[in-house]
């Protein structure tokens, strides 16, 4: 056990590290962006919103649009249907765009899995001239500011309430709770020898 402890605690120092080095060019870096005029402004916003890896994937899912075909097949109130096709090739993929809430769905569902937005919906958006990525597929843990947000308190409706929650409602309480108890105890060091 004392073994694996030691082995345990050098992993986590270099993983703090590689953090510290990630932030610190995060900070001070910017990726490189190859795009046209066009694009640029939907890049930019993409630099200053995701960390460095992300912008990266967003970028090379960004830069292909301009090889992609986008037909509008109908539209209902606010919500406009288009087949994105690449240049030549027949296999379309549907997107679904709902204005009025600037949603955006794509049948290959790129954004379910990896969590950025795919080529075939930034063509439906770029069409309807949308410059800026949606708050909706900006997820936190993307962000640049996902350290600095500060994790809400959990407040139940009445003091019995916890007594009667479901066990996933105890443990995402409790797990709120231990993550609220350690965002304080980092500031100082006698309240993190508590924790531990």
């Amino acid at each position: 056990m004392l073994c694996f402890s030691e082995h345990s605690e050098r992993v986590l120092e270099d993983q703090r590290y590689k953090e510290l080095v990630g932030d610190f060019n995060m900070m001070h870096t910017s990726p490189v962006l190859c795009a046209t005029v066009e694009m640029l402004e939907m890049l930019q916003h993409a630099e200053e919103v995701y960390i460095p890896e992300i912008c990266s994937l967003f970028q090379k899912q960004y830069i292909v649009i301009g090889d992609y075909v986008a037909n509008k097949v109908s539209k209902s109130e606010m919500v406009y249907k288009y087949k994105v096709s690449y240049r030549g090739v027949s296999q379309e993929h549907l997107v679904n765009y709902d204005v009025s809430n600037k949603t955006i769905c794509c049948c290959c569902m790129k954004f379910s899995f990896a969590a950025i937005l795919c080529r075939h919906a930034s063509k439906v958006l770029d069409k309807k001239n949308v410059r800026r990525i949606p708050s909706t597929y900006i997820l936190n843990r993307w962000s640049k500011e996902a350290k600095a947000q500060k994790i809400s308190s959990y407040h139940s409706e009445s003091p019995d309430e916890t007594v009667k929650q479901s066990i996933g409602n105890q443990y995402s309480h409790i797990c709120r709770t231990f993550r609220e108890t350690t965002y304080v105890a980092d500031d100082h060091i006698e309240l993190t020898l508590c924790a531990k």
